[in-house]
């Protein structure tokens, strides 16, 4: 198969819009939205076939021409992975159906729609949800939902092993109380955490990643799933990082919480120079109260907390760049070369210098916190 690129995927997502709408429009007979022959009788059509583009919806293997599938997906109480991913992977990803009926199903993985283009609806339990261009939703195991999309709209799954998640979500969250905090309650099955929402400007950034993560998933070459999960880490920071992205979740979350949330993003966003002052001028709280919340919520000072920040950011230049250490020194916002130099030792364990050559996070260096 032709190694597909972003445009290419994009274009092919729109082709298949399209498709689908010939196939509602002139269909001969009234058609079953729950029964499998419905989606397999439209996956006959010649430019499908020709181009082998059922894979867009169903985890195909490279080399495999089909998969088996029982006749009805009312057959199934949970949706399970081996219906869903490709051997040897923890990420699976597929257009949404603009048809105008999607059976309630419930699956035993995390499940993260995307709108690009647009309009669709949820129906989660007994939630109904409009879905704008630009919204993330990320719905948990065993929840029930529906979705529907709007003619030429284009939504996509990403649909992620709780395996996974399970052992990368402290990275992948980059420490967001409100994405832990859903994710934990929906791993003891909390009932009210049945979905987490992420508004965004539908950012071209996020569209591309998107499109990144799709074509690795399309292509299956060596190391795909690997680079599917980095790039899924690297949507994460740009929808965090992102000051026009707004997170919604049924989970209640304290004042505390959401004061202390909007403290790490304030420091992740303006590490280099931040004061305390010019934090508590920010969120309109004074300084003391600042200090006790970051006290309460970590255990560290403000001092500490925007420290331990730069540190992080001083790792990755060391990991990412050929930069020097003076460079990473001003761009991190220490005073001094020999100012980072101490700190970086004092809380990893090993210098900078000797960091960048060991190029291993996880097992070289491990913060004394």
């Amino acid at each position: 198969m032709e190694i597909k690129n972003r445009d290419q995927i994009y274009h092919i997502l729109q082709n298949l819009s399209n498709l689908e709408i010939s196939y509602v429009d002139y269909s001969r007979q009234e058609i079953n939205y729950n029964e499998y022959h419905t989606y397999f009788d439209y996956f006959n059509n010649y430019v499908i076939q020709n181009h082998n583009l059922t894979r867009f919806y169903f985890p195909i293997p490279k080399d495999m021409e089909h998969l088996e599938y029982p006749n009805d997906i009312s057959n199934f109480d949970v949706i399970s992975d081996s219906l869903t991913f490709l051997p040897g992977f923890d990420i699976s990803v597929s257009k949404l159906f603009n048809f105008p009926k999607s059976a309630t199903h419930q699956c035993n993985y995390y499940s993260m729609l995307y709108l690009m283009e647009g309009n669709a609806h949820l129906q989660i339990q007994d939630v109904s949800v409009h879905v704008l261009p630009g919204d993330f939703y990320l719905i948990p195991p065993n929840t029930p939902y529906a979705a529907t999309a709007a003619p030429e709209s284009i939504g996509i799954f990403l649909d992620m092993r709780k395996s996974f998640l399970n052992s990368n979500y402290k990275s992948l969250f980059q420490d967001d109380a409100r994405l832990e905090r859903f994710f934990i309650n929906s791993l003891n099955q909390d009932s009210s955490s049945t979905h987490l929402a992420i508004h965004t400007n539908a950012s071209s950034m996020h569209r591309n990643r998107i499109l990144d993560i799709f074509a690795e998933y399309i292509n299956q070459e060596s190391f795909s799933n690997a680079a599917m999960k980095n790039l899924f880490s690297l949507l994460m920071i740009d929808l965090l990082r992102d000051s026009n992205t707004r997170i919604e979740s049924p989970t209640p979350i304290s004042g505390s919480d959401t004061l202390y949330q909007t403290i790490l993003d304030e420091i992740r966003r303006n590490y280099q120079t931040l004061s305390l002052s010019e934090l508590a001028e920010k969120t309109h709280f004074s300084k003391q109260y600042i200090c006790k919340i970051i006290k309460e919520k970590s255990g560290n000072t403000f001092q500490n907390l925007l420290l331990h920040t730069r540190l992080k950011m001083v790792a990755q230049y060391l990991n990412d760049t050929a930069l020097s250490i003076e460079e990473i020194a001003f761009l991190c916002g220490f005073s001094t070369p020999a100012h980072l130099s101490r700190c970086f030792k004092q809380n990893f364990g090993i210098t900078p210098s000797a960091y960048r050559k060991s190029g291993n996070v996880n097992d070289t260096a491990r913060t004394k916190n």
